[in-house]
């Protein structure tokens, strides 16, 4: 096994329970984590116990087709105290912003709502014209950006992006 997908919970009960040195020694060479936070703890301890793999926080909802942001989180350093990694930087042909509830930029380190836009970019809910109204607004140059529902800040030190829950 040389690549591996998973949430945050099941690879911190993963590395719990495996022998360190099998994974010290294993083929592993990439995982990637999305679909809940990954706490700085669990990618600390894979960076201990399997330290030739690269590990990639990554981040997206389905209406952004899945990955919009991802964090390299073999290297990352923590920031503060962080109890969750950065969320990282917008992915190719991704872009974001962080607004306020009249979706005007928000400066950055303010929270504000995660919006996403860029070629992967869902057209909307079939057959609901309202719903997508809301969560798909429009933007510069004819493109729409999607209301996450997620509350972000982006990081003064990096401009990586925290999450810090839904809005």
């Amino acid at each position: 096994v040389t690549g591996m997908t998973s949430v945050p919970s099941l690879l911190a009960a993963f590395l719990a329970s495996s022998n360190t040195s099998q994974l010290r020694d294993s083929t592993l060479a990439h995982v990637i984590c999305g679909g809940e936070a990954l706490p700085t703890h669990t990618a600390a301890t894979f960076r201990t116990l399997v330290p030739n793999a690269r590990l990639f926080n990554a981040y997206g909802p389905t209406e952004t087709c899945i990955i919009a942001t991802m964090l390299d989180a073999s290297s990352a350093g923590v920031a503060g105290e962080e109890t969750f990694c950065s969320i990282g930087l917008p992915a190719e042909s991704v872009y974001v912003r962080v607004a306020d509830s009249t979706l005007k930029n928000v400066p950055v380190g303010v929270l504000g709502e995660l919006l996403v836009g860029g070629s992967g970019i869902s057209p909307g809910y079939l057959g609901r014209a309202s719903l997508t109204a809301d969560r798909f607004v429009p933007a510069a140059y004819g493109q729409r950006l999607y209301r996450t529902g997620d509350l972000v800040r982006l990081r003064p030190s990096d401009d990586q992006l925290e999450f810090f829950g839904r809005v």
